[in-house]
């Protein structure tokens, strides 16, 4: 949408990459962004200010990863933004934190592609209220990732 382009761009996203990106996301294989569903972490787990997006995806190589074992950022913004603050980098938690139990990591790691786990907070103010101001109340906002800028 128009609304994400403005976002990247203010975000010092050049303009020609993301005139492009959008030409090229109207072929399915080339798109590299998604809306996602957010909620806390089950576990309680999950180390601050990162964040586990469910689901698989193929590698350069291929293979089928754990989505965060291939993009270990995303930009994160919340549906509807309206200021480049509006959108966080963030990281992706890629493999089991130490301090998470096996039978936690293939609760999360079962989930279907479309889900965007946020951590606790515990010390800091919630990861979801950074981007955009945002919830998890289940008001039916999506989130958004675009993987190919950074």
């Amino acid at each position: 949408s128009e609304m994400y382009q403005r976002m990247l761009v203010g975000y010092g996203v050049i303009a020609s990459d993301v005139a492009s990106y959008t030409r090229r996301s109207k072929v399915a294989d080339k798109l590299r962004h998604a809306h996602l569903r957010g909620c806390t972490d089950p576990t309680g787990n999950l180390p601050e200010k990162k964040v586990f997006i469910s689901g698989y995806i193929s590698s350069k190589h291929g293979s089928r990863e754990l989505f965060g074992k291939v993009h270990k950022k995303v930009y994160l913004s919340r549906s509807p933004c309206l200021e480049p603050g509006d959108a966080k980098i963030v990281s992706v938690v890629g493999s089991k934190p130490q301090n998470m139990s096996a039978d936690d990591w293939n609760l999360l790691c079962s989930y279907g592609f479309g889900t965007i786990i946020f951590p606790k907070s515990k010390q800091s103010a919630p990861l979801p209220r950074m981007v955009a101001d945002g919830d998890l109340d289940g008001d039916g906002k999506g989130m958004s990732l675009v993987v190919d800028f950074l």
